[in-house]
């Protein structure tokens, strides 16, 4: 398997797990649970640095010290920015020829 290959692989393991940790994201600002949005948060940002999808790992980023501020307030927002760049992050991936 080469490099592409593996990328391939792992990118698209990545947008697979990505709308499973949106909902929990989005279930922890519903309920105010302000620790749960900033440890999934973190953990998605995480994976993101690491496959350099950079702008999921901006907004993950940006959700966890929410959290870790306790401030929700413009949580929903920003899940919705989440969801647009998962789904531009999904689209590419989808391209045969990247």
């Amino acid at each position: 398997m080469g490099d592409r290959d593996f990328l391939d692989k792992m990118l698209r393991e990545f947008i697979a797990h990505v709308p499973a940790q949106i909902q929990v994201l989005r279930g922890s600002v519903e309920n105010g649970d302000a620790q749960t949005l900033e440890g999934v948060a973190h953990s998605l940002k995480g994976a993101a640095k690491n496959l350099s999808a950079k702008g999921i790992a901006s907004v993950a980023l940006r959700l966890e010290q929410m959290g870790r501020e306790g401030d929700l307030t413009q949580a929903r927002q920003v899940l919705g920015d989440l969801e647009g760049k998962a789904e531009r992050l999904r689209e590419y991936i989808s391209q045969s020829e990247w």
